[in-house]
């Protein structure tokens, strides 16, 4: 069995899918999170909730299908367009994501 785990960051939620090759979907994931509207016309995200939430999917698909995960032979992911997250020199964000709703 090989399989294609499929990854999508998007502004609500995270989703992730694990493909058979041969037989198609096994499963699909997700995990929705908030985003935070300090001021008027601002719109920001923490990543370490992307984080949090990419984590707990992946746990829960490799869990459910544990020879699906582990026969894993590519990783696609996307993510949402136009977010800035500013980092230090060791890529620790230093304040949420301005995300692109801002």
């Amino acid at each position: 069995m090989k399989t294609i785990l499929g990854i999508d960051l998007g502004t609500s939620s995270i989703k992730a899918m694990l493909l058979d090759i041969d037989s198609g979907v096994l499963d699909v994931a997700a995990q929705s999170y908030t985003v935070s509207i300090p001021h008027a016309n601002y719109a920001e995200q923490a990543p370490e909730m992307w984080w949090d939430a990419a984590v707990t999917i992946l746990k829960k698909l490799k869990e459910q299908h544990r020879e699906a995960f582990d026969s894993i032979a590519a990783v696609g992911f996307s993510g949402q367009m136009h977010g800035l997250v500013i980092t230090d020199e060791h890529g620790i964000p230093l304040r949420p994501a301005i995300i692109w709703l801002d």
